[in-house]
């Protein structure tokens, strides 16, 4: 009987069973063993786990925007800043445009002045002492005749006669005798009556401008 095979076969299917149950405990045993001898995690691994998984679930950073209604308001205020200040500058540069021409006209204004005074001094009739006498005498003769007739004879005269004569009458005179003159044409020249006459008004402002200057 026991050496029938397939008793052999039962006893061979029994001993493989037992030494797989054997070997599956063995492994079992060495597995719980390494189980229970690893550590678990320290209090910093924990920590820092959390630290990273609160890392992990807390929102994104919000990056700050410089386009805000403040820096806008700021931006338009110093834009407006320098428009004014550009605006002032063109000011300036005008005013000082403006001041140098009115520099310039200045000078223009006292240069014709001095030619003017040298237009003058080279105008104005100077009487000599020597000629007061007989100047006078003239003054006296016209101031009692007509102005017309006054006029017949002072047209024959040179104007600087013409003018040391009616330098020392009366205003009043003056004007009745001045206009006479631009009133009647003169036959011997083709010049108006009237330029005469404002020609030797002229230079009896200036005798009376220059007396007043020397009298000061």
């Amino acid at each position: 009987m026991l050496a029938a095979p397939w008793f052999l076969v039962v006893v061979a299917l029994v001993v493989n069973v037992l030494t797989s149950a054997l070997l599956l405990n063995s492994e079992s045993s060495k597995i719980r063993a390494r189980l229970a001898v690893k550590p678990g995690p320290s209090a910093e691994e924990v920590a820092s786990q959390e630290a990273a998984a609160a890392a992990a679930a807390a929102p994104p950073p919000v990056i700050w925007s410089f386009k805000t209604a403040a820096v806008d308001e700021l931006i338009a205020e110093l834009k407006n800043e320098r428009q004014s200040l550009m605006e002032e500058q063109k000011d300036l540069a005008a005013l000082s445009s403006q001041v140098t021409a009115e520099r310039q006209e200045v000078e223009r204004v006292k240069s014709e002045v001095a030619k003017m005074r040298q237009e003058l001094d080279a105008r104005v009739v100077e009487v000599a002492e020597n000629e007061r006498d007989n100047l006078k005498k003239l003054v006296q003769t016209y101031m009692v005749m007509p102005p017309a007739s006054a006029v017949l004879i002072l047209r024959e005269l040179d104007e600087d006669t013409v003018v040391k004569i009616l330098s020392n009458m009366k205003a009043d005179r003056v004007a009745l005798i001045l206009g006479e003159m631009a009133r009647v044409a003169d036959k011997s020249s083709d010049e108006p009556p009237s330029r005469r006459a404002a020609r030797i008004s002229d230079k009896l402002r200036l005798m009376k401008a220059l007396k007043k200057e020397v009298a000061q």
